[in-house]
């Protein structure tokens, strides 16, 4: 399989909620190409609810790989209030906005800070 095939394989798991499922998939595909558009965003929203630790590494790569992803950001501004990081959530959440202001998620996630 290719990295594209591991890839669709653990947004469909993860669209399933078969977390661990998804979670093996995604690394897969990073373990082919560790640069894989989405993937690692794709792998936060996978570990969110079970390990948010392992989420919050995950929406840093992800971040690194491509720091206009606005949805990044706005999940980092999630598993950041999850872990009690209110200042650093805040500032993820206005990092989104600033990049797309038309979305309404990320001032949801703020007004939830």
């Amino acid at each position: 399989m290719t990295a594209s095939d591991y890839y669709e394989q653990g947004v469909a798991h993860l669209d399933s909620n078969q977390y661990a499922e998804a979670i093996e998939a995604l690394r897969q595909c990073l373990a082919l190409e560790a640069d894989f558009p989405n993937a690692h965003r794709k792998l936060g929203h996978a570990y969110l609810n079970s390990d948010p630790t392992e989420a919050h590494l995950c929406y840093k790569q992800a971040l690194q790989d491509n720091s206009a992803d606005v949805w990044a950001w706005y999940s980092l501004g999630l598993v950041l209030n999850k872990l009690g990081k209110f200042t650093e959530a805040e500032a993820s959440f206005h990092q989104a906005i600033k990049l797309d202001g038309t979305l309404a998620a990320p001032h949801n996630g703020l007004g939830n800070v």
